[in-house]
């Protein structure tokens, strides 16, 4: 890549966060209000959040990646939510939705097939996703895009990685990270990711056209 690529990769970068401020914004603000509603109320809508194998607990595979046990989980989770969101938004507004959509959709429904009996609410299956996802464009190229995602991956590297794997069931704190949404958010990245950039999204347009024409 030369430096005037990349320079024109840092500009489209730019322009897509200065397009979808609001978005951000928004989705950064949501987020703060509804951990702040979640405290009034003690933590009870926490239990919208996955609950595997349990009827009641499918309403979390869409609430879950709203849902924060405190502060530090959500400032920690918020930062590469924005980043990455923005990373995604280059491909358009339209595409955003769909992959995000598609991202919690498949990563919750596989964590309440084969999560523990646990209560799962967390953004990290949603980054683990994009970040899934990103990584599979690595191959398109050297581009503003692979770049961020890559010191993305070099800062979250330690917590992320080790997140996947299951943790030690006698440390409280290890016990209540969602290794399963972590693992299921990164599995559901990378197979989106490989049919969008390996096969041009020929099965997802596909898809796209069938839900759209029914």
């Amino acid at each position: 890549m030369t430096f005037s690529q990349l320079t024109d990769s840092f500009s489209i970068l730019f322009d897509t966060a200065e397009r979808y401020w609001l978005l951000s914004i928004g989705i950064a603000l949501g987020l703060v209000l509804i951990h702040i509603f979640n405290l009034i109320l003690g933590r009870r809508l926490n239990y919208f959040g996955i609950f595997p194998r349990n009827f009641f607990g499918l309403s979390g595979i869409i609430f879950s990646p709203f849902l924060h046990q405190d502060f530090s989980h959500l400032l920690f989770n918020l930062f590469p939510l924005l980043i990455l969101t923005n990373l995604i938004l280059i491909k358009g507004l339209v595409a955003y939705f769909w992959i995000t959509g598609l991202l919690i959709l498949s990563s919750g429904f596989l964590t309440w097939i084969l999560g523990r009996r646990a209560i799962h609410i967390g953004a990290s299956s949603l980054i683990m996703g994009y970040w899934g996802f990103l990584l599979m464009s690595l191959g398109s190229g050297l581009t503003v895009t692979n770049v961020l995602t890559v010191f993305i991956c070099l800062y979250y590297f330690g917590y992320f990685i080790f997140s996947i794997i299951p943790q030690n069931s006698g440390d409280p704190e290890a016990r209540a990270v969602s290794w399963e949404g972590h693992l299921f958010g990164l599995i559901s990245g990378i197979l989106l990711g490989a049919e969008w950039f390996l096969d041009h999204g020929r099965l997802l347009i596909h898809w796209v056209n069938f839900i759209w024409g029914l």
